[in-house]
């Protein structure tokens, strides 16, 4: 009897570790993911969307696409963007560094891809691999405070935009001190750079956008009490940031 039980008890032991080894490795990649930015997994995505619901609306909202517009979203995710609000935009596309998360996009999208007025690759932001003047409008939301050059990935928003296409950015811009226009912290979802509005504006200009508009959409909505606990929180506003390429002479 007291064999048995050493031995149930072994095999218990050795259940133990592979278990234990097998959530490690579903934490270390967990914790990959989250470094970029997002949430992995199909679960993961549909925490990310619920969460960024009124982005996503403030965006839609002030893109307002239409048939004649070919819309790409950089940092697209599972594609929530494109699949629920670019919807009747002519053509869309999204990049992601994920792959993962592209492959998601391209189920949700699946026919669009079909019908040829999709498509979303796996890519950086710093190297688009579409050619000059393909885009009406370039979308990034919640993302480009994780980029590691966030000048290189403007300069190829303008870049892909056609003259007068637009830019549309949230940069996590924030209130900070006077004289400070960024800062680097760690938050939940990886190290990010948060910068001011005023900074964001100017980084647009450098990359060629005019004019450059910066945009506070609350969160909250009008309902009042969420958006005091988000105040408490630190912030019930959302900064929308839009730069336009010029037009041709």
């Amino acid at each position: 009897m007291r064999r048995t039980l050493v031995i149930v008890g072994c095999l218990a032991a050795v259940a133990g570790a592979v278990a234990w080894a097998a959530r490690s490795s579903r934490f270390e990649q967990a914790r990959e993911a989250m470094s970029r930015g997002a949430a992995p997994g199909r679960l993961g995505s549909r925490l990310n969307s619920l969460g960024d619901r009124p982005m996503y609306r403030a965006f839609a909202d002030a893109l307002d696409a239409g048939p004649g517009d070919d819309v790409l979203d950089v940092a697209c995710g599972w594609g929530e963007f494109l699949v629920n609000h670019a919807a009747d935009a002519g053509h869309v596309a999204g990049i992601d560094l994920t792959p993962e998360k592209v492959a998601l996009a391209r189920e949700r999208l699946a026919d669009r891809l079909e019908a040829g007025t999709a498509e979303v690759v796996v890519g950086d932001a710093a190297t688009l691999p579409w050619p000059d003047g393909h885009f009406t409008a370039v979308t990034c939301m919640d993302a480009i405070m994780f980029f590691p050059d966030q000048p290189a990935a403007l300069a190829e928003f303008h870049r892909v935009l056609q003259p007068g296409g637009r830019a549309l950015i949230s940069f996590a811009a924030e209130q900070l001190p006077e004289g400070v226009e960024s800062r680097t912290a760690r938050g939940v979802a990886g190290t990010y750079t948060a910068i001011s509005a005023t900074a964001a504006r100017q980084m647009l200009e450098q990359a060629g956008f005019d004019p450059v508009d910066v945009t506070w959409v609350p969160i909250a909505g009008e309902h009042q009490r969420i958006g005091g606990v988000l105040r408490a929180l630190g912030g019930d506003q959302l900064d929308v940031v839009i730069g336009r390429k010029p037009a041709a002479a």
